[in-house]
């Protein structure tokens, strides 16, 4: 085992550049067999880490664009849900009951008062500037990580904002729990890039460490 050990210790005389030059490389032992660290992350590991951070971020933002763009022609998507219900033969029941009541609020409202969906325009800004605010998140997920954790606050207060207030405007229990779940669906995504900004970054420290 010495004389194996000794050979591999032993060094070896390369070309370094065709100039003719030559040098001396030490090849040891350790090299081959590593010396009891972790070995160092590869470059294209790193990036995979951060190409599916920001993959999940993305799918956030295009998340929050997609609720705010319809949240402007509400009418005209009101429209287009009961005449499906309807192409399908859905003509009773809870679900039908309530697109309908939502539909001819919705008519009433544009054709009387017409300014109130004024407010809805301004719901779907708040969705554009949020989806904004991660723009710095999808380039530097680790220095603005907070804007991960402000989303997953968001998210979670979904939950208790849909229940509470749907309640005290008398919206029915099935359709807060679908406002629920997309506090739900938004969290996961958010919770998946936290977890590989945190790991990115203590690989990044470690390897500026060695």
């Amino acid at each position: 085992m010495g004389n194996l050990t000794g050979f591999l210790r032993c060094e070896i005389t390369r070309k370094c550049d065709g100039l003719g030059t030559r040098r001396k490389v030490a090849f040891r032992p350790e090299n081959l067999l590593g010396n009891g660290r972790p070995a160092r992350p590869s470059m294209r590991s790193e990036e995979k880490l951060l190409r599916r951070i920001r993959l999940c971020l993305l799918f956030f933002v295009a998340g929050l664009i997609l609720s705010g763009v319809t949240a402007i022609p509400l009418t005209r998507e009101l429209s287009f849900l009961y005449r499906a219900l309807h192409y399908f033969g859905i003509r009773s029941g809870p679900f039908h009951e309530w697109i309908q009541q939502v539909f001819a609020a919705l008519l009433d409202t544009k054709a009387r008062y017409p300014f109130l969906h004024y407010g809805t325009d301004w719901l779907a800004f708040g969705h554009f500037v949020a989806a904004i605010a991660f723009i710095g998140a999808v380039r530097d997920p680790v220095r603005n990580i907070w804007v991960i954790q402000f989303g997953m606050i968001a998210c979670v207060l979904v939950i208790p904002f849909a229940l509470t207030f749907g309640a005290w405007r008398g919206i029915p229990w099935w359709w807060r729990l679908i406002d629920c779940l997309f506090g739900i669906v938004g969290l996961i995504p958010l919770k998946l890039a936290l977890g590989m900004a945190r790991h990115f970054e203590e690989s990044t420290r470690a390897n500026q460490s060695r």
